[in-house]
């Protein structure tokens, strides 16, 4: 990958996350660093960790769908 790929692809991936509702947003962040989904179902004051699980499945969905806009 040139150095060109490399800060399109970081441009399309700060411009996605910005896109993110907050909720979404702080999930990513939380995942980045380190904490498990339990603890950010804990964090964010959810039931369960299957349903940060399920918002995690549903931002990466749409992040596919984003990269495969034209």
């Amino acid at each position: 990958e040139s150095l060109e790929e490399s800060i399109f692809r970081r441009l399309d991936a700060e411009s996605f996350l910005q896109a993110l509702p907050d909720q979404d947003r702080e999930i990513i962040e939380l995942r980045k660093q380190g904490l498990t989904q339990g603890e950010i179902a804990e964090h964010l004051k959810y039931h369960t960790h299957s349903a940060v699980s399920k918002r995690i499945a549903a931002i990466a969905q749409r992040y596919r769908d984003f990269l495969s806009d034209p």
